[in-house]
């Protein structure tokens, strides 16, 4: 059994989160105003400007090594560590093993990891995956209000079903409502989308 909160990191730098760290104030502006900031602010403080192409270049090497390991279909979409780590975590077991993971909800929808579920549903199963949204931090104190969340029981080599609910928005609707999983054949899951 496995058990696990990965990083949920992204390896990409978005310019406009890096300046918001340092002006406050900046994700409210419009559009072309933070522009027009960032530019002034490129010039006035070159040391946070090396800075930005330091983690720039960070964020490329790490996304090249994370390539080119054994996780398929890796690269689609914006590239995040938990990416790596679902691979990571369902390469580690042995046949009728098990292993608990908080991802991001993404890992359940986007595209770079399509192909992990792909595999899941095919040599294993789904046996648990719960959503929260994070309302009121009632999940993460770290992270935004709206983000989702996914709580995923999964086992190699045996189940027939994918079972699944949420989302949840508080740790009483959780509890409440637990038990109220949806359940599917693998068989008929597959058939609902191309992606899983």
């Amino acid at each position: 059994v496995l058990i696990g909160n990965p990083p949920w990191e992204k390896l990409k730098v978005e310019k406009h989160e890096f300046w918001a760290r340092y002006m406050p104030g900046l994700r409210g502006m419009t559009a072309g105003s933070r522009e027009k900031e960032i530019t002034q602010l490129e010039v006035d403080r070159p040391d946070l400007l090396k800075l930005l192409e330091d983690e720039n270049k960070r964020s490329k090497e790490a996304r090249i090594i994370m390539l080119s390991g054994p996780y398929s279909g890796m690269g689609k979409g914006d590239l995040d560590l938990s990416q790596a780590f679902s691979w990571r975590n369902w390469q580690l077991l042995r046949e009728a093993g098990r292993f608990a993971i908080v991802l991001p909800r993404t890992a359940l929808s986007g595209s770079g990891t399509a192909e992990w579920r792909r595999t899941i549903i095919n040599e294993g199963t789904f046996e648990d995956v719960c959503f929260l949204i994070n309302t009121g931090n009632w999940v993460f104190d770290e992270i935004h209000g709206q983000y989702s969340v996914a709580l995923c029981v999964v086992s190699k080599g045996s189940g027939t079903h994918v079972k699944f609910g949420g989302p949840f928005h508080s740790e009483e609707e959780f509890i409440e409502n637990r038990e109220s999983l949806v359940t599917a054949s693998n068989k008929e899951f597959e058939k609902w989308s191309d992606t899983y």
